[in-house]
């Protein structure tokens, strides 16, 4: 089964190359320092119905506070208020089921960047949201 975090973590792969470190599915295994991590989408609903609504959730860590802001604003940016987004898995990833492509019909920023602060040996972290209303192509 291919679920949609793998989507929008290869897209952000893809497309951002601006990034000081790659993005990555939760979750993070080990004494990782620098990270952006994207989240399940949460809810069964979105797993199984991809025209549905749904929420997309990053979490951005850097030993350098203004790095983790950079990163985590790079991504804001990219995808804030933006239409028609088609995101798809690349040619060599191999998942379980036929591959297919989705169209975020809209993708909406919940707020900026949300600081969650200095967790513990000098790494900051930020907290990133977004709204994003799906449409399957194939």
């Amino acid at each position: 089964m291919i679920f949609l975090h793998e989507y929008f973590c290869e897209h952000i792969k893809d497309k951002l190359t601006s990034l000081t470190v790659k993005p990555t599915l939760y979750p993070v295994r080990g004494e990782v320092q620098k990270f952006i991590m994207v989240m399940p989408v949460q809810g069964n609903r979105s797993k199984y119905y991809p025209t549905s609504s749904i929420n997309l959730s990053l979490v951005i860590q850097d030993t350098n506070d203004r790095n983790a802001l950079e990163n985590a604003m790079k991504v804001y940016d990219f995808y804030r208020d933006k239409f028609d987004v088609p995101v798809s898995l690349p040619i060599d990833y191999k998942p379980e089921e036929k591959e297919r492509s989705i169209i975020a019909k809209y993708i909406q920023a919940v707020d900026h960047p949300v600081p969650l602060g200095d967790q513990g040996n000098g790494r900051f972290q930020y907290s990133l949201n977004f709204t994003v209303q799906l449409k399957e192509t194939t």
